[in-house]
């Protein structure tokens, strides 16, 4: 498969605060639409034949292909956002070192690091 052949997506939520404004259990998570279209853009330009589509993941997400980000919020929580995959893998969970990213879906692309 070639790199303008896969899908790359990044996931992201809308800031919330899931446990309610004042809980000592977890933090707010998530970030804005503007901070997720920035992080959008910068794995585009580390991959710039690779098309990299923005999902917002507060809506239904589908089952078939986003299994592997669904597993991933059903197990740790929320806090795994913004999610980058590959063709439904995994590359990156959390808030990522963008730097590395390149790296990361150019590998996951057909192990071209350059």
């Amino acid at each position: 498969m070639t790199a303008a052949e896969a899908r790359v997506r990044v996931y992201f939520i809308p800031p919330s605060n899931p446990c309610g404004e004042g809980a000592t259990c977890c933090g707010p998570v998530g970030m804005s639409a503007e901070d997720a279209e920035a992080l959008r853009a910068a794995v585009a330009a580390a991959v710039p034949s690779t098309v990299v589509e923005l999902v917002d993941a507060s809506a239904r997400l589908n089952f078939h292909r986003d299994a592997a980000v669904l597993r991933m919020v059903n197990t740790l929580g929320l806090a795994v956002y913004p999610v980058i995959t590959v063709d439904g893998d995994i590359v990156s969970m959390g808030p990522p070192v963008v730097d590395e990213l390149g790296p990361l879906v150019r590998a996951k692309l057909g192990g071209q690091d350059g």
